[in-house]
């Protein structure tokens, strides 16, 4: 709807200078509206040769465009609140000898706040399933949605509730559709 919006102060604009500032924004507003639905095209399988037929260009030409958007995962973006949760939870992580950051890990984190504890060096990455999860609940993350995350996995589950004490962070766990 945004773009429409934005077409509408386009074309309505009395001044032809801001009309063409208008146009600039609306160009910038298609331009992501189309690398969304790029991306959703190669998500759900479709190959650059349908990308391309669908654009109007040339397979390479898609291919050299918009590759990138297959090549790399998506970025996570946290709160400052929960990137200093998953701080903690690397380093519970290091301490149990576990090669990446798992809910269960997060669940330790959350369960005794304070200074981070010490031993090993902090894995680097969040385990694949918990990633993927993480993921798909969209930005910012903050420390509700890890949590969330979290209590979907067993152990984490335990650890949460043994923690959960009646009127202290109510709804914290309740379960949200992604």
């Amino acid at each position: 709807m945004r773009i429409v919006t934005q077409l509408e102060r386009t074309l309505m604009a009395p001044d032809p200078v801001r009309a063409l500032r208008e146009l600039r924004v609306l160009r910038a507003e298609l331009d992501a509206l189309e690398r969304e639905r790029v991306r959703a095209a190669l998500d759900s399988g479709a190959s650059f040769a349908a990308v391309a037929r669908g654009l109007g260009i040339t397979r390479q030409a898609a291919h050299r465009r918009y590759r990138h958007l297959t090549a790399e995962p998506p970025r996570l973006v946290a709160t400052p609140d929960a990137l200093a949760l998953l701080q903690r939870a690397r380093h519970e992580a290091a301490r149990l000898g576990s090669a990446t950051v798992e809910p269960e890990h997060v669940a330790l984190a959350h369960a005794s706040p304070g200074p981070r504890p010490h031993g090993g060096t902090p894995p680097a990455a969040l385990g694949r399933v918990f990633f993927d999860a993480l993921a798909r609940v969209g930005a910012p993350i903050g420390v509700g949605e890890l949590l969330r995350v979290a209590a979907q996995d067993p152990r984490a589950s335990e650890v949460l509730q043994r923690r959960a004490r009646p009127g202290v962070e109510r709804g914290v766990l309740d379960p949200e559709p992604f």
